[in-house]
């Protein structure tokens, strides 16, 4: 096993396969559904779902971390109590929801919207039990059917908020979609999971003091983390009650249609992280898991910045393809939202595996809660004086580099460990140069003509990696695609043609023996 590590080609496989496909999907249906409705409809969707969404952690608290943790042992006695404490949560916060209808339309400054927040409960419901119903079924193991039923669950509220919307019910067309999809999924996921646990579920619902026993241990597991995650659940239900009060529909429409994009750019994120980082969390040894922190640190900063100036670069001509002149705020909100994983250059993709890898959960907390009050402060400020939108995506900026550094700083306070910065943007730059290059012509051509240099892009940044990449980390780049089955698929020959184009610059020997080396 290399430095960074291996992950299996299953496990890889079938954990992707479904996010990648429902990204898809999900992605397909906003391009129509923005067309659509147009930016009005399409933002006051967003706010309408905006702050159910952000409310799932005042009813989690960590336990669908507890279920999976417990279930995946064979412990179901204490992964079902878990269960059941998330449900009477989920139940309890319903009904609040539901309760302060009218003061949330009001906090919202939409008191309008009053007469829809009995489908925007439906909506909370459905999502809620969603989430725990994934987490139940992947305990045990099921990952494909948790994947068919996130395909599904997508499929389905696309095409319900498309048909409804080009009947004409507008914004709410989008939420009724996701309640149908999100409904679907809960009962397929459930009725897999009560077939499967039936006997422990009758046993520990029957028992009432081995009921006691299981959410007292399942309290005791979240404590450690408590204050962290009442802090960031607590934090994002009032930004996004903050962000759509002081924003118009026609902003937060073209708001969605930017995070749309930059949804999967995140999601890209966590693949490439956790493909790099997987050496850090499989080893025991502090030697191995430090160099892997480091490396998987450099090569993290390499691929994502491929996509990250990717998306700066041809974020106008992807609107304007894609949803229209309409949506003209979108490009720059996306270039802006997109900029932020660029605090990628300070091992901010990396430190999580890391301290997880060493057992420091209470720098992972103190860490969250520092960034956490810091980022409320910020956003609070910016959002204030910008407006809703613009002020959240300046909050969003700040609150990626200011936790990057602050984990940074932690870290290397307590473990004496830094990410090698100056790799690290020596990763960034095949992309920035690749970018810089590109988006000069870009500012000449149609939005059509500009995306068809998204091909020289990707050539100009396999030739400029291959100049500022060592031989060896080519080699150890090329090992760790080959042990993966997706990571092979995608960066394999890419990989193949920098290490053609590095040996014949440097005169380096040739392939075999360059494939050979071990660093």
């Amino acid at each position: 096993m290399g430095i960074v590590g291996r992950r299996t080609a299953s496990s890889m496989f079938y954990g992707l396969i479904g996010k990648i496909a429902s990204t898809l999907i999900a992605f397909g249906g906003s391009v129509v559904l923005a067309r659509i409705l147009g930016p009005d409809y399409y933002g006051l969707a967003y706010a309408l779902i905006a702050l159910p969404q952000s409310l799932v952690g005042l009813v989690d608290l960590g336990l669908n971390g507890v279920i999976v943790r417990f279930g995946s042992r064979n412990e179901w006695d204490t992964a079902i109590a878990a269960a059941f404490l998330r449900l009477s949560l989920v139940i309890t916060m319903t009904i609040a929801f539901l309760l302060l209808s009218n003061p949330i339309a009001y906090a919202l400054n939409r008191p309008y919207v009053i007469k829809y927040m009995l489908v925007v409960t439906l909506y909370f419901l459905a999502y809620s039990l969603a989430m725990m119903m994934e987490a139940i079924v992947g305990a045990l193991g099921l990952f494909h059917m948790t994947n068919a039923a996130l395909i599904a669950r997508t499929a389905v509220r696309v095409s319900i908020a498309i048909t409804l919307a080009l009947l004409g019910l507008g914004a709410i067309s989008v939420v009724w979609g996701l309640i149908i999809g999100y409904s679907f999924e809960t009962l397929t996921l459930a009725s897999i999971a009560i077939y499967k646990l039936r006997s422990y579920i009758i046993k520990v619902l029957s028992d009432f003091n081995k009921l006691v026993r299981g959410i007292r241990e399942s309290v005791r597991m979240i404590a450690p983390l408590i204050a962290n995650i009442i802090i960031g659940s607590v934090t994002s239900p009032i930004l996004s009650t903050l962000q759509v009060r002081y924003a118009s529909n026609e902003l937060l429409g073209d708001f969605n249609v930017s995070s749309n994009i930059a949804a999967i750019l995140d999601g890209i994120a966590d693949v490439v992280s956790g493909s790099f980082t997987f050496g850090v969390t499989a080893s025991k040894d502090p030697e191995i898991i430090r160099k892997s922190f480091i490396k998987g640190s450099m090569y993290i900063s390499l691929i994502l910045s491929f996509f990250v100036v990717g998306a700066v670069v041809f974020a106008n001509p992807i609107i304007a393809v894609l949803y229209g002149s309409a949506y003209k705020y979108s490009g720059p909100m996306l270039m802006l939202q997109a900029v932020t994983l660029l605090s990628v250059v300070f091992g901010q993709y990396s430190y999580g595996a890391f301290l997880w890898a060493i057992g420091d959960t209470k720098l992972m907390s103190l860490n969250g809660i520092i960034s956490a009050l810091v980022s409320l402060g910020v956003s609070i400020i910016l959002i204030l004086k910008f407006g809703g939108v613009w002020g959240s995506i300046y909050s969003f900026l700040f609150g990626a580099y200011s936790g990057a550094l602050i984990k940074l700083a932690l870290v290397y306070k307590v473990h004496k460990v830094l990410p090698d910065i100056k790799s690290n943007v020596r990763a960034l730059l095949p992309s920035l140069l690749s970018g810089a290059i590109i988006y000069s012509f870009t500012l000449f051509l149609t939005p059509k003509r500009a995306l068809a240099l998204i091909i020289p892009y990707v050539f100009l940044f396999l030739i400029f990696s291959s100049l500022f990449l060592r031989t060896r980390e080519i080699n150890e780049l090329i090992r760790i695609a080959s042990s993966d089955n997706v990571l092979s698929i995608i960066l394999l020959k890419p990989l193949f043609l920098m290490l053609r184009i590095n040996t014949y610059v440097y005169r380096i020997d040739w392939l075999p023996k360059v494939l050979s080396d071990d660093e």
